[in-house]
């Protein structure tokens, strides 16, 4: 397929592509963006045919009118806005009541009468990606209000739209005057400002002269970070931001293919090809996601709307079927839903390694009633990241059992994203809010330089193992510190930490959980509701007393967008021995259920030996490497 290449002709290339065949310039008629006015009014019958669609579509518009941060004292624009302004196009387009369409006009309105739309925090930047999202929801809810719009109206949206939108992101990209528009940028701000400008240019533009120029850096951005997906179809910023900043490209695409049918085939890019087999080994039984660095749990409709698409366009039934999980709550939804493709269980393997990230993802079986077990041991370099190598999390079926606590509400004035200093003080992003070790009671460090990885991984029936090294991450505080992480299906994980420092150090090894733990110090209980884990400590020898500790740390600070109050906290278990030392050697295995059998273990000089759940996990130490055997 044709493909925008990183040289510095691409401009040219592409601007030549559209000379040999040219662009249909987009008439003054809405919609013009995802449907004709036929198609509009198909798709509206279909959306009222859906149980609950129009019904659910009215309480989210009532919502947002009883909203007092929307309508109470006519605020100022802020970009949360935009959000309201889709809900109450969206009920407009359903029920053609006047009163919704002059709600959401008055919105369109403030957002149109604001200086600018690069946020707050952003600035002093000129264009940002929240300013191609604004002009991206102006486009978007002018083809939902089709017909509904006074000229006026429309003339107002295409003005502010070009000035506060297109003529900077033009600026940007001619100059490569941002971060996010030089080539190099691998980061999701490419994608979503030049899919959104893109997006922006198409819903808005008539016969400008440069539309060609602006499409021809939106499609350019949008290829660029479809050029850096791995060949394992992992981002590395994780799935939410992945699957999020992704659909804004595709719909951008999606878009531009119905003005331009000559396009190349960019919804057919081979790098796209493996983003479903990602979606579907990171999402944990509970239909929900593993949610490692600043990522969510639960997959929105938005991103339901990216996979629903993906499965269309490359025939996943399996894709389908996790989209299809969710509720139906948007017109993307219904849109790209191809009720021909019927949805499938998956087949495939049931575990993975992707390498970019660091990530292994294991389960007993693809069910809602499977056991699932992911670890992380990799870079930590994009703005998103933790402190979390070697962390790792198990779930019994849909109950969440060893978690990760997941991202926070961004407080960018406080030093959210310092990755200097201060965004490491914010429990949930660093190393004291994962499932991992703290040396002398200290984490990770953030360096580019040295990343965690894995340097081990073979997956067979028996089990699999990945083993981390974590030694670059943990400074001078470790000369090494690797970890071997073993699933052992159908419901057996095997976690064992060799750290070693040329000075006496305290290790603490740390279990986040939402559950009630009882036990001693050699075999505990972990309750999450009707699910329960087992945890043996191994190794363990009379001269080496060990301390545990039960901790809940709650955090008082306001969030950036709107200053509102927050009370995040982490709760985890901690133990480890309370004599510091130059060797560690740490063994627990932790069973959903009971432990088919009380493990055991023994050390030689070359391997430590571990029978559980009738096998032997042979781990040798010096090679970094462990292998499962039958008995």
């Amino acid at each position: 397929m044709a493909e925008v290449s990183r040289d510095p002709h691409a401009q040219e290339q592409l601007m030549a592509a559209w000379r040999a065949n040219p662009l249909a310039k987009p008439s003054d008629v809405w919609p013009r963006l995802f449907w004709t006015q036929e198609e509009a009014a198909e798709l509206r019958d279909r959306a009222r045919r859906v149980p609950g669609f129009v019904e659910g579509a009215r309480k989210a518009a009532d919502a947002v009118i009883r909203d007092p941060k929307v309508f109470a004292a006519e605020p100022a624009w802020h970009h949360s806005q935009q959000h309201p302004i889709l809900v109450l196009a969206t009920a407009a387009w359903l029920t053609e009541e006047e009163r919704l369409v002059s709600l959401a006009t008055r919105l369109m309105d403030r957002a149109a009468s604001a200086e600018g739309w690069v946020a707050p925090v952003h600035k002093p930047m000129h264009c940002d990606h929240v300013a191609a999202n604004v002009g991206a929801t102006l486009a978007r809810a002018m083809d939902l209000l089709a017909g509904r719009l006074t000229d006026d109206h429309v003339r107002r949206y295409r003005e502010a739209v070009r000035e506060k939108c297109l003529d900077p992101f033009l600026a940007a990209s001619r100059g490569r005057s941002e971060w996010w528009a030089k080539r190099e940028c691998v980061s999701n701000w490419r994608i979503m400002t030049c899919g959104d400008a893109g997006l922006a240019a198409l819903g808005t533009c008539g016969d400008e002269d440069d539309l060609e120029e602006l499409l021809a850096y939106a499609t350019e951005g949008v290829v660029d970070i479809l050029n850096t997906i791995p060949e394992d179809g992992d981002f590395v910023e994780g799935p939410h931001y992945f699957v999020a900043t992704l659909g804004m490209g595709l719909r951008y695409l999606v878009a531009l293919g119905r003005l331009w049918p000559d396009a190349p085939k960019y919804l057919n890019h081979p790098r796209l090809q493996r983003v479903g087999d990602y979606l579907l080994h990171v999402t944990e039984p509970d239909g929900a996601a593993f949610n490692y660095f600043d990522n969510g749990l639960g997959w929105g409709a938005d991103e339901r709307a990216t996979m629903l698409l993906l499965a269309r366009e490359q025939r996943r039934g399996d894709l389908a079927q996790l989209a299809r999980r969710g509720e139906v709550s948007t017109i993307p939804q219904l849109a790209w839903d191809d009720p021909e493709l019927p949805s499938a269980p998956p087949t495939g393997r049931t575990t993975a390694h992707f390498r970019r990230t660091g990530l292994a993802t294991c389960r007993s079986e693809w069910s809602e009633t499977a056991t699932y077990a992911g670890f992380r041991c990799g870079p930590n370099t994009c703005g998103h990241s933790h402190l979390d190598c070697g962390s790792f999390v198990i779930s019994s079926g849909r109950t969440r059992m060893v978690v990760d606590e997941g991202t926070w509400s961004y407080a960018h004035f406080l030093g959210f994203f310092d990755r200097e200093q201060r965004r490491w003080e914010f429990d949930a992003n660093a190393t004291v809010g994962h499932n991992t070790l703290l040396i002398d009671g200290k984490g990770q460090i953030h360096d580019e330089q040295a990343p965690g990885r894995v340097v081990h991984y073979s997956t067979a029936e028996l089990g699999t193992v990945a083993v981390g090294d974590m030694t670059a991450p943990y400074g001078p505080l470790a000369s090494e510190c690797v970890r071997w992480f073993v699933f052992l299906p159908p419901a057996t994980v095997l976690i064992y930490d060799r750290v070693r420092s040329s000075a006496m150090r305290h290790v603490e090894w740390l279990l986040h959980h939402r559950g009630e733990i009882t036990g001693d110090d050699a075999v505990w209980t972990l309750r999450t509701g009707d699910a329960r884990l087992t945890v043996h400590r191994l190794l363990r020898r009379d001269d080496d007393p060990w301390r545990v500790s039960d901790v809940v740390r709650r955090t008082y600070y306001r969030e950036s967008n709107r200053g509102t109050p927050q009370e995040p906290e982490v709760r985890y278990r901690s133990w480890g021995p309370i004599q510091a030392k130059t060797e560690h050697d740490l063994l627990m295995v932790l069973s959903v259920g009971d432990a088919p059998q009380p493990p055991e273990a023994k050390v030689s000089a070359s391997a430590v030996e571990v029978r559980v759940a009738e096998r032997r996990v042979m781990i040798f130490p010096q090679e970094r490497r462990a292998e499962i055997l039958a008995g």
